[in-house]
């Protein structure tokens, strides 16, 4: 079975998500501030996070490349490395195709078009792709 997801993932020492999420207009999936500690499931607690970070991820249902242009045009093409406290950026894609004996049942492919990327690179995103 196919599963398809896609995010942009902001990294810094200073990044503040409340002001992430105001300055975009957009939910985080996930946030957390540099020095946040998380409760593991053994009861055990994680390593302070050495960076902030703001994440929104949305599953893709129909047309990836589609979705893309729609998730970066809902930011406006901005350039998120300018942004007070960002130091990284990317756009997230996860692709999963395996089954859970870890067998690939089916094929995924996607194209991006010289204008996409244009976007990607003027908003001062990296891209990081995982399929699995």
């Amino acid at each position: 079975m196919r599963f398809v997801k896609i995010g942009v993932r902001l990294w810094g020492e200073e990044l503040q998500p409340d002001k992430i999420t105001e300055i975009l207009g957009l939910q985080p999936t996930q946030t957390q501030l540099k020095g946040d500690v998380k409760k593991l499931s053994g009861g055990n607690l994680s390593a302070p996070r050495e960076l902030g970070m703001w994440c929104h991820t949305r599953e893709v249902s129909s047309n990836l490349e589609l979705e893309l242009k729609a998730l970066l045009d809902s930011m406006e093409a901005r350039n998120l490395k300018e942004i007070d406290g960002v130091e990284h950026a990317i756009v997230d894609i996860f692709v999963g195709l395996s089954d859970e004996d870890y067998y690939v049942q089916e094929s995924f492919e996607y194209r991006f078009e010289n204008n996409i990327l244009e976007t990607i690179f003027s908003m001062g995103l990296d891209i990081r792709t995982t399929i699995t």
